[in-house]
């Protein structure tokens, strides 16, 4: 990988960890986060529609427009879930079950909806992955928890919605990565 990439990488990720430390510390992390998508909308989506058009771009099949908004549409829904998730829950186990989750979401999408191949590399990736996330968040461990004191019928008790709303957060994060991908075939 060239160094120029790689760095573009780093900084997206420290970039999109501040975010979500800014969402959880936050006072509202809805309102925090309709802040953030409209201030990005308002300076992200003009600049975009500049630059396609200087370029010389051929103008948007109606069908991309579509799944553009679609698209728009579910992260908007994610950032309800995420926000949600953080209000409820502790940032180290709302995060990586929503940013663990959703790659594996995406990959089960891909392959078996989407008829994507997973050559040597991108199964080794996924199975590392998968390792990564059942060593950090141990999902057993909701489970462990529901079984405590206060249990009720079936000796369990309600699964803590924060998890809920992580897991919905990766199911978003999964669905508009497919609606993207669908958008540059």
């Amino acid at each position: 990988m060239e160094p120029f990439v790689f760095g573009l990488i780093a900084v997206a990720a420290v970039l999109h960890v501040a975010w979500n430390v800014r969402l959880k510390t936050s006072g509202d992390p809805l309102r925090a986060a309709t802040i953030g998508m409209l201030a990005a909308s308002v300076g992200i989506v003009p600049a975009g529609i500049i630059a396609w058009w200087v370029s010389g771009a051929p103008p948007l099949p109606l069908e991309g427009v579509a799944l553009g908004i679609a698209s728009g549409v579910i992260e908007a829904v994610y950032f309800v879930f995420l926000a949600a998730a953080c209000r409820r829950g502790d940032l180290s186990v709302v995060y990586p079950l929503a940013r663990g989750t959703a790659p594996l979401l995406a990959v089960v999408v891909g392959v078996g909806v989407l008829g994507e191949r997973l050559g040597l590399g991108g199964s080794l990736g996924v199975v590392a992955l998968l390792a990564g996330f059942l060593w950090l968040q141990r999902p057993w461990r909701a489970l462990e928890i529901a079984r405590g004191r206060g249990a009720g019928p079936g000796g369990l008790r309600a699964i803590d919605t924060s998890i809920l709303f992580a897991l919905a957060t990766g199911v978003t994060i999964a669905t508009y990565t497919a609606l993207d991908r669908v958008g540059f075939a």
